[in-house]
């Protein structure tokens, strides 16, 4: 356990608690995608029961955000680096964001992951960044430009902007930091802004991911676990919303989703590991938004405003569900969490 401790206070995250804080929660590690570091994650339910819910993030709907991209030739994109880490706790709060450990509480002495304001205290720093040149995704910034001229102005600018707040950036996988392109990947999504009518797609490798997956395989030989499943029907919502599929093309997947959504909402606690059967119809429909995902075609002229379809869904721990409304009429349903966060609308 000090080794733990000795870790959150060589990384600055957390210090030693003088006294019982007011919170003393759990906390755990979840493993980033380069494979070497780790994100922290606190488990902050009692935290989050105790104050009201956060304002909206004011994060772009995914259609809003490709359609501004689409408006520019040039951008240049990087992340914060460890972002979260960058937004200090100020002390006179700090006794809210307790770690329970054996021998001796610690205090974090920056944003976590886990407490349900962060997300949207980071958006909204990031929003403020960005505002009037580009677009930001949480610690994602991207900022635009018509002409090469104009992004390299913006980009000068976000500079300065990040250099006062003491953001520190890094550029985002091979490119060079501060480095302006025409085609790039950013949130899952692959711009082309120098074709003759600007152009997406889906990350090339996330779709490659999503269609040979051994989830993917257990979903279409029909027997899969419930987390199998949640994880395939999560990027199928992914993927409809960036190539431009009509889900209602998808209403027995769509429906079995919700059944299986509304067991595990009322079950005491979701069995995740539990063995489904998948419909037939449901693998069929699921087969063929595959092997649309496989040919990732480039859509142009941005994502169209669905205004005859809504789709609703919960992908968290707790539960998890689906609803598709046509035409004022609902196509699949579960029941889930009484306040639901839509995907698109």
């Amino acid at each position: 356990m000090e080794r733990h401790r000795a870790t959150l206070r060589s990384c600055g995250v957390a210090s030693d608690a003088r006294s019982r804080p007011a919170f003393a929660m759990k906390a755990f590690t979840t493993p980033k995608k380069d494979g070497r570091t780790a994100r922290l994650v606190l488990d902050a339910r009692p935290l989050n029961d105790a104050m009201r819910r956060p304002p909206s993030m004011d994060l772009p709907r995914l259609r809003d955000f490709i359609a501004e991209v689409e408006r520019h030739r040039f951008a240049m994109q990087c992340d914060g680096v460890s972002y979260f880490y960058q937004f200090p706790v100020d002390a006179s709060i700090s006794r809210y964001f307790g770690i329970g450990m054996k021998g001796c509480d610690m205090l974090l002495d920056v944003l976590c992951m886990g407490w349900s304001w962060a997300p949207c205290i980071a958006q909204r720093a990031s929003n403020v960044l960005v505002r009037d040149l580009g677009l930001a995704w949480v610690d994602n910034f991207l900022v635009l430009g018509g002409t090469l001229d104009e992004a390299e102005r913006n980009v000068a600018v976000f500079r300065k902007r990040a250099q006062a707040a003491r953001v520190e950036v890094r550029a985002e996988g091979d490119d060079a930091l501060w480095q302006v392109r025409s085609r790039f990947v950013c949130v899952g999504v692959e711009f082309d802004l120098a074709a003759e009518t600007q152009r997406h797609r889906l990350d090339p490798a996330w779709a490659e991911r999503w269609v040979g997956g051994s989830g993917m395989t257990a979903v279409l030989s029909g027997r899969a676990t419930a987390r199998q499943f949640a994880e395939v029907f999560g990027g199928a919502v992914w993927a409809t919303d960036i190539l431009a599929v009509p889900r209602c093309h998808f209403a027995a997947l769509l429906s079995f989703a919700g059944r299986l959504g509304g067991r595990m909402v009322d079950a005491a606690a979701p069995v995740w590991d539990e063995v489904v059967d998948v419909p037939p119809s449901a693998r069929r429909e699921l087969g063929a938004l595959r092997k649309i995902v496989r040919e990732n075609p480039w859509v142009v002229g941005g994502v169209p405003e669905d205004t005859g379809s809504v789709l609703w869904t919960d992908a968290s721990s707790r539960a998890w569900a689906a609803l598709l409304e046509a035409e004022g009429r609902v196509r699949g349903w579960a029941a889930g969490h009484r306040t639901r966060t839509p995907t698109s609308t």
